[in-house]
């Protein structure tokens, strides 16, 4: 029994998008989970007991990445759904299948966004950069987004499409080979970057291209050990001017 229309779906992935901003240390995503669900809730449930008891069973704790997070809501609307049209629900199998679901995709999201994409967007929009400001600015944003913008889309449809059986397709180890080619594609980022920064004018007198290589090493040093991309950026802008100056 479909309650949602296409229209509700948008605004539950419009919503996704502010997850973060009801984040708390005692539940984490658990308020931005039920605001994303906002929509469906009001269409679900006519009564104001219904709607508090199914605020209450999702209020509980919830964390996962939040790029993520829409695969659930979508297993979520479904299985309410199903509990709906045969008048019964297991909350233990419920509360089972969110805290599954969430910690295998945390696990992919960290490592495929914070792990993997984000570092690869950032060496390529820097090494643009040097040519073009926007431009690498925008190919940064680009890269970055559009796999974001795709999680969120199809991990919300295909989550109300497969409902419990979303646990039969979502594990880490599915995605071995993506994470397998971004390494690899991480490491041809970085000698694009380096074969760029040999021909820019921004290097054209040694000193300064000395000290932004040396920046740049360690950065990607920090970035292997998976020390946070900003962190690194910073470590990246100490360090070329420490070794500049040590130049000077």
């Amino acid at each position: 029994m479909a309650i949602l229309k296409p229209s509700d779906f948008i605004r539950i992935i419009w919503r996704s998008f502010y997850i973060q901003a009801a984040w708390n240390s005692e539940r984490m995503l658990s308020l931005g989970f039920c605001f994303c669900l906002v929509p469906f809730i009001k269409k679900a449930f006519s009564k104001s007991e219904d709607r508090a008891i199914f605020l209450e069973r999702n209020l509980q704790f919830f964390n996962t990445h939040p790029y993520m997070a829409s695969w659930i809501m979508g297993a979520t609307i479904r299985l309410e759904e199903q509990s709906i049209e045969e008048a019964r629900f297991d909350t233990k199998q419920m509360d089972r299948f969110k805290k599954r679901m969430s910690e295998s995709l945390a696990a992919i999201g960290d490592q495929l966004f914070w792990g993997k994409l984000k570092p690869i967007a950032a060496m390529l929009g820097l090494a643009l950069t040097l040519y073009n400001k926007v431009l690498g600015f925008c190919v940064f944003l680009f890269l970055y987004n559009l796999p974001h913008f795709y999680m969120r889309i199809t991990g919300l449809l295909r989550g109300y499409k497969l409902g419990f059986d979303l646990a039969k397709v979502v594990s880490l180890s599915k995605y071995k080979e993506i994470f397998e080619s971004l390494d690899k594609f991480a490491a041809l980022s970085t000698g694009v970057l380096i074969t760029l920064l040999g021909f820019s004018d921004f290097i054209a007198s040694f000193p300064e291209g000395a000290a932004f290589l040396a920046g740049l090493l360690l950065m990607l040093i920090l970035l292997k050990l998976n020390v946070s991309v900003p962190v690194a950026l910073i470590v990246l802008i100490l360090g070329s001017t420490v070794v500049g100056g040590l130049i000077y």
